[in-house]
């Protein structure tokens, strides 16, 4: 009951005009405790996202670097990296802060 309710909650706080305009990529590892956590929170608040195992596909792992190059982020990066809208990048699983950032988003 309280995880129905904290579903609840979050589809709420996010507000359906956030998630239905909004395109996010996750560059992660089916191995990966973080990027699962994260897939597990956006599917719990029905948003959609298109995630690629970094492990079993190196285009998209040359992707996401000259990504991050593009973005001036160098040095060690971990995983999950997520893209949204071709526009912001987030390292790391911190699902309030994409939360914040999807309501900046226009």
């Amino acid at each position: 009951m309280k995880n129905l309710f904290l579903i609840i909650v979050i589809v709420i706080s996010l507000g359906c005009k956030h998630q239905a305009g909004n395109k996010i990529i996750i560059y992660g590892s089916e191995k990966c405790n973080h990027c699962i956590q994260l897939k597990n929170d956006l599917d719990s608040a029905g948003m959609q996202y298109t995630f690629y195992d970094l492990d079993v596909n190196r285009e998209k792992e040359l992707e996401m670097i000259n990504k991050l190059k593009k973005h001036k982020i160098r040095g060690n990066v971990s995983i999950p990296v997520l893209d949204l809208n071709g526009k912001q990048l987030i390292i790391g699983a911190d699902f309030k802060k994409l939360q914040r950032v999807l309501k900046s988003i226009k």
